[in-house]
């Protein structure tokens, strides 16, 4: 399954980048934020139906990105 494959891919990103938590490298893990979860809007048993992330998910993660990028930026020097 992808989704499986991309968490194993976040485990070893994040371990390969453990080695460099002085150099000041920014992470934002996209995966989790936006995995597929089951859908609570129905009532009795959903069974395998899963909701992807929606507009308020997707809009959460641009401002993250925004906030990264703007610490970035005006980071005083």
């Amino acid at each position: 399954m992808i989704s499986d494959f991309c968490a194993a891919f976040n485990d070893i990103a994040f371990e390969v980048l453990a080695d460099y938590k002085d150099s000041n490298i920014d992470i934002m893990d996209g995966y989790w934020i936006t995995y597929p979860r089951p859908d609570n809007r129905e009532i009795g048993n959903i069974g395998k139906k899963l909701s992807h992330p929606g507009v308020e998910v997707l809009s959460i993660m641009a401002r993250k990105w925004a906030m990264l990028i703007l610490d970035r930026v005006c980071l005083p020097i």
